[in-house]
């Protein structure tokens, strides 16, 4: 469950714990989510937020964590059945950390807002359609993009026009495969994806 806020008010310490492992999770709303090994102290006062989240989560385990399609949201799933929580952390623009219930209804967040015509506010429902989904990158697909124009530009150019993975995951995975990602795709034998 959640053990403490700290910080300013858009940060928390997340303590997951088992007999014999203890993982603290930081969460930066809009910034970035990761492990560590640094706790702090609870502060005097107890941030209102972060009570309403262990009311409903603190005895939950759980028993799931996805990435939204290739959303920068990530989702737990703490509970099971009509007794689930879905504590959804979002990761861009302002940030944000929503909890719902089973149905998907909005208990807690820390900032409501208007998205593509959907408010998320307390009692409205999450909408988690995803909105870019993961491709799923076969030779058929690569060797389509290549041979689909862009001949006087690069590898890493081409296909981070057409992939959304962002140009430095396309560079890593070229070289990984030990393609230079700088050749250009006329020069570049399709026939070698494999």
């Amino acid at each position: 469950g959640i053990n403490a806020e700290y910080g300013d008010r858009k940060t928390y310490l997340f303590k997951f714990a088992k007999p014999d492992l203890k993982v603290f999770v930081v969460v930066e709303s809009g910034i970035r989510i990761h492990t560590t090994q640094y706790t702090r102290d609870k502060g005097d006062i107890p941030n209102v937020f972060a009570v309403k989240l262990r009311k409903h989560i603190r005895t939950k385990r759980v028993d799931d964590i996805k990435q939204l399609g290739m959303d920068r949201i990530i989702q737990f799933t703490f509970g099971t059945g009509t007794g689930a929580y879905h504590l959804f952390i979002e990761l861009y623009s302002g940030g944000n950390i929503i909890l719902t219930d089973h149905e998907y209804k909005i208990l807690i967040l820390l900032r409501s807002y208007t998205q593509d015509d959907k408010v998320v506010a307390v009692g409205s429902i999450y909408p988690t359609q995803v909105h870019q989904e993961l491709p799923n990158i076969t030779d058929q697909f690569l060797t389509q993009i290549l041979q689909s124009g862009g001949q006087g530009k690069t590898l890493k150019n081409v296909l981070t026009e057409k992939i959304s993975f962002g140009a430095p995951l396309i560079e890593h995975c070229l070289i990984q495969a030990g393609i230079d990602p700088s050749k250009k795709v006329s020069e570049f034998n399709i026939d070698n994806i494999n």
